[in-house]
C-alpha cells in the first residue's frame, strides 16, 4: 500500500521563491511507486492551494485542517517565516498529524539566532562574538534575528553604515544582532538521521562570488561549491562532532544543515548557524553534500518520510 504524502511550500515569507525551487526538485525525484501525494501551494497572502505537478492551481482548501488529516504525513517544504520557525509544526502537534523535520521547539529556537547562539555557548559549542552597541570594533556583520537564506544581513565598517544596516534588517525581522566580522572560510555539513542514529556528512565548502555569503551569492550570482571541503582531517572531523552535538542540544529531529566558520589563520572553528528546513534545490548542499556521500536524493526522501511515520 502507498504512503500517502502532502507537500507544502511556498508561504508568507521572504524565502518564499526558495522554497518554489526546493518543492520542484524534490517531486522530480520522489519515488512515485511508492507514495501518492498531493501538493498545496501557499501564497504571500497565506491562501492554501491544491496544485498539479505543473504547480498550477486547482482549487482553494479552506478546511485545512480537515484536508491535512487525510494523509499519512505532511512533507512541509516552506523556508523562513511560518514554516521553519516552530509555528505550523505547532499547528500539526495540536492536532497529532504526523510530519517531516524537527519539532516546533526546536524549529522556535534554530530560527532564533540569539537563543541558538545561547545554548550552544552553555554546552561549549564556539560560536561568533557579539557586540552590544555601545562596545562595536568594526567590522561588523548585522544580521536579523529570525531569518535565513542569508536575508537581511550586512557588513559594517562604520557607525554611518551601522545605522543604515539596522534600518535594512528591520525590514526582515524586528530584533537584529551585531557580530564580529570574521574572515574566514564557510564550510557546511548535512545531517540526517536513520533508524535513531545521527549521520553527519563529508564538509562541503562555500565560496562565495561576493565578500560574504549573502542571499544574491547563493542564488543569482555564481559562487562555487567544493565537495569535499578540503582541511585538515581533525578539523574536518571536530566540525562534524560540533554539527552532531548541535543537532541534539537543540532537540533537532530528522534532518538540519550546520554552517560553521573556519578561521585558518587562529585554527578556530565557530558554528554560524543550524538550519532545520535546508534548501532541496538542484543547486543546495544539503542534497549535494548527501549525494557524495553516496545517498541518492529518492533515499533521503525516503529516509525523512520513514522517520515522521515513526516519531
Amino acid at each position: 500500500m502507498k504512503t500517502n504524502i502532502l507537500f507544502l511550500y511556498g508561504g508568507a515569507s521572504f524565502e518564499h521563491e526558495v522554497s518554489c525551487l526546493s518543492i520542484k526538485n524534490i517531486i522530480k525525484e520522489i519515488n512515485k511507486e511508492k507514495y501518492n501525494y498531493q501538493i498545496i501551494y501557499i501564497s504571500k497572502k497565506n491562501k492554501w492551494f491544491l496544485v498539479d505537478d505543473d504547480y498550477k492551481e486547482k482549487k482553494r482548501i479552506d478546511n485545512i485542517i480537515d484536508f491535512i488529516k487525510q494523509f499519512d504525513v505532511v512533507f512541509n517544504i516552506i523556508h523562513g517565516s511560518n514554516g521553519e520557525d516552530g509555528k505550523i509544526q505547532g499547528l500539526f502537534e495540536m492536532y497529532n498529524i504526523k510530519y517531516v523535520g524537527c519539532d516546533s521547539i526546536s524549529s522556535m529556537l534554530c530560527m532564533n539566532k540569539d537563543l541558538t547562539k545561547a545554548l550552544l555557548n552553555y554546552h561549549h559549542i564556539p560560536v561568533v562574538p557579539e557586540f552590544d552597541l555601545n562596545n562595536i570594533i568594526y567590522p561588523v556583520m548585522v544580521k536579523a534575528t529570525a531569518s535565513g537564506s542569508s536575508i537581511g544581513i550586512s557588513k559594517v565598517n562604520n557607525a554611518e553604515e551601522l545605522e543604515k544596516a539596522i534600518k535594512e534588517t528591520k525590514k526582515y525581522s524586528k530584533d537584529y544582532l551585531i557580530e564580529k566580522y570574521i574572515k574566514a572560510r564557510e564550510l557546511e555539513c548535512a545531517i540526517i538521521e536513520k533508524n535513531g542514529e545521527i549521520y553527519a556528512s563529508t564538509l562541503g565548502e562555500v565560496k562565495s562570488c561576493n565578500e560574504y555569503y549573502d542571499y544574491d551569492s547563493k542564488y543569482n550570482l555564481p559562487s562555487q561549491t567544493i565537495i569535499p571541503a578540503i582541511v585538515p582531517e581533525e578539523i574536518s572531523n571536530q566540525i562534524r562532532l560540533f554539527a552532531k552535538e548541535a543537532f541534539k542540544v537543540l532537540k533537532c529531529q530528522g534532518m538540519a544543515r550546520v554552517d560553521f566558520f573556519y578561521d585558518e589563520n587562529n585554527q578556530q572553528i565557530y558554528l554560524n548557524e543550524l538550519n532545520t528546513l535546508p534548501g532541496f534545490t538542484d543547486i543546495s548542499m544539503y542534497p549535494k553534500l548527501l549525494n557524495y556521500d553516496g545517498y541518492t536524493t529518492r533515499e533521503i526522501i525516503d529516509i525523512l518520510i520513514d522517520n515522521a511515520i515513526n516519531k
